[in-house]
């Protein structure tokens, strides 16, 4: 007898709570990344030129998108190279964020910024690139 009035109390709750259509229910995201980041160093000796991709992967358009990376030991951004994106350090640390024109990304869209960075080895690239906090997939 428990049992049947706690599932006849369940029952009545849930015919109190409204069905939400799939499209209410906000917008899809993909299984992956939200993201995904091409980085291209272009060969150089002490300082080298990065153009770098960003890709909205998320099912959604991105209004207002920050970056974070770290470069790899013995490499440091060259202050006031960077183009289409702002950029503050600390060491390795490089954070970004958008410009005002270029802010919005739509759903499968790309912006692409670039920059310097001085150091040996500019075939060793960052490993791991967040974009609004979330981690991005990485394309050669």
């Amino acid at each position: 007898m428990r049992g049947g009035i706690a599932a006849l109390a369940a029952a009545c709750v849930m015919a109190l709570i409204p069905a939400v259509p799939a499209s209410a229910a906000g917008p899809a995201v993909s299984a992956g990344e939200p993201c995904d980041i091409s980085y291209r160093p272009t060969p150089g000796n002490e300082v080298f030129d990065v153009y770098l991709v960003i890709r909205n992967t998320s099912g959604y358009e991105i209004n207002g998108w920050t970056l974070a990376f770290v470069l790899p030991p013995g490499q440091s951004f060259v202050r006031g190279s960077e183009y289409e994106v702002n950029i503050s350090t600390a060491d390795q640390a490089v954070d970004g964020w958008n410009k005002p024109w270029n802010g919005t990304v739509v759903d499968r869209g790309t912006v692409g910024l670039g920059f310097k960075v001085r150091g040996p080895n500019w075939q060793i690239e960052p490993t791991e690139f967040l974009i609004n906090g979330k981690k991005c997939s990485v394309s050669p």
